[in-house]
C-alpha cells in the first residue's frame, strides 16, 4: 500500500469542508495503444481484501491513517461503457458482464460484511439502462446488498437527464433495491462527443455561461426529483473543470453551484411552478426570509429573450420585503427590488442563459 498521495488529496478535500465520494477501481484509460487496470482481477476476494484495507485506513486509522466519517465507496467505474468494441480498445472494462457482475458481488459483500455501517455501491454506470438492468438483476439474484446506485451522464437537455433518473428508480424499485439511494455520480453539459468540433463547442460552453445556466437548470429540476447525490464533473485544474480557469480563478459555473449553497443554507425547501419550460427554478426558505434561483435555458444559442415574471406566494401580506436580484455567473452589478405590503410579483427581463438568485428578506 502506498497511501502518501491519496493520503494529502483527501486531506485537503476534508479541510474544504466537502464530503469524500471514493471510487475503489480503475480510472479511464482512453490511450488506445495500452492497457493497463481495465482487465478482470485474478484473484477476486485478493482484490476484495485490498479493497477492505484501503477503506480501514480512512475510516479506521489502519496504517498510520484517518477516521473520516459519511465517506462513500464506489466500486469500479463505467463498466458498460464501449462494451460493443474488443476488450483490448476498451476504456474501463475489458471483461464481461457476468465477470463483472462475479467482481462486484464478491467485493461487496465482502466489504459490507467487514463495515456494516460504511455505504457500498456503484458501478458508476456510463448510462446504458439496458446494461444496468441486467446487473440489477445479477445482483438481485445473488442477494447483493446495495446502499446506492450510481451512474454518469453528458447531456445538453437536464429533462432528458431526470428521465434516466427516473429508469434508474425504477429498476432500482423493481429489484428489490427501493431503499438504495440513486447517485448521479458524473454531469455536465456535453451536446455531443462527436465531430471533434461539436466537442469543443461543449468545452467551450460548460466553461461559460451556458454551462452555469445549465448547471442551475439541473441543480433545480433534481431538487424536486428523485435523485440523491450529485456530483458535478469536475474541479480539476484540466479540459472538463467547468468551475475554475488554468489560475484558478472561478468560472461562471463555481458561482451557480455557491449559489446553490446558499439555498441548502437556508434549511427548507420550498416548491415552485414554472409556465416556461425553458425557465427552471428551485427556492428555500426559513423563519428570517427565503431565496430563489432561477435560470432562463434552452440548447438552442438563438433563442430570443423573454420577459419572466416571478410571484412568491406565502409571504405575509402585512409586510413589506426587500428582493436583492444577483446576477449568478454575469458581470452585472447586483439590483434591489422593494415590495410594498400585499405586492409579490417582480418582473425581469431575461436573456438566454440567464441565471440569477433573488434573495428575499422581511423589512
Amino acid at each position: 500500500y502506498d497511501f502518501a498521495v491519496t493520503d494529502d488529496y483527501l486531506r485537503n478535500i476534508d479541510a474544504a469542508g466537502t464530503g469524500i465520494y471514493y471510487r475503489l477501481g480503475q480510472s479511464i484509460e482512453n490511450n488506445p495503444a495500452k492497457k493497463y487496470d481495465i482487465f478482470p482481477p485474478r484473484d477476486l476476494k485478493k482484490w476484495a481484501v485490498i479493497c477492505e484495507h484501503i477503506i480501514r485506513h480512512y475510516t479506521e486509522g489502519w496504517a498510520d491513517g484517518f477516521f473520516y466519517k459519511n465517506v462513500y465507496w464506489e466500486i469500479w467505474n463505467e463498466p458498460d461503457l464501449h462494451v460493443c468494441e474488443p476488450p483490448e480498445r476498451r476504456s474501463t472494462w475489458g471483461g464481461t458482464l457476468e465477470q463483472f457482475c462475479d467482481l462486484f458481488a464478491v467485493t461487496a459483500k465482502h466489504l459490507k460484511a467487514c463495515f456494516p455501517r460504511q455505504k457500498i455501491g456503484g458501478p458508476a454506470l456510463a448510462g446504458n439502462m439496458p446494461w444496468l438492468e441486467k446487473f440489477l438483476a445479477a445482483m438481485q439474484e445473488r442477494a447483493v446488498p446495495l446502499d446506492f446506485i450510481s451512474w454518469h451522464r453528458y447531456d445538453h437537455d437536464p429533462r432528458r437527464v431526470m428521465g434516466y433518473q427516473h429508469v434508474a428508480r425504477e429498476l432500482a424499485n423493481r429489484f428489490g433495491y427501493a431503499n438504495a439511494e440513486i447517485h448521479l455520480t458524473e454531469w455536465n453539459y456535453i451536446r455531443n462527443w462527436a465531430p471533434a468540433e461539436e466537442l469543443r463547442y461543449s468545452m467551450r460552453a460548460f466553461r461559460g455561461q451556458k454551462g452555469a445556466s445549465y448547471a442551475v437548470a439541473s441543480m433545480a429540476l433534481a431538487q424536486y426529483d428523485t435523485v440523491d447525490l450529485m456530483c458535478y464533473y469536475d474541479a480539476r485544474v484540466g479540459q472538463f473543470n467547468g468551475m475554475f480557469d488554468e489560475y484558478l480563478q472561478p468560472l461562471p459555473a463555481y458561482h451557480a453551484l455557491s449559489a446553490f449553497s446558499d439555498l441548502a443554507a437556508l434549511g427548507t425547501a420550498v416548491g415552485t411552478e414554472t409556465s416556461d419550460d425553458a425557465c427552471y427554478a428551485a427556492a428555500a426558505g426559513n423563519e428570517n426570509g427565503g431565496a430563489v434561483l432561477l435560470t432562463y435555458y434552452d440548447d438552442d444559442d438563438s433563442a430570443p429573450p423573454r420577459p419572466v415574471t416571478v410571484t412568491l406566494a406565502g409571504l405575509d401580506p402585512q409586510k413589506a420585503y426587500r428582493v436583492d436580484v444577483s446576477p449568478v455567473g454575469m458581470r452585472q452589478e447586483k439590483q434591489t427590488r422593494h415590495l410594498p405590503p400585499g405586492e409579490r410579483a417582480l418582473s425581469l427581463d431575461m436573456r438566454l442563459f440567464d441565471a440569477y438568485l433573488l434573495t428575499v428578506t422581511p423589512q
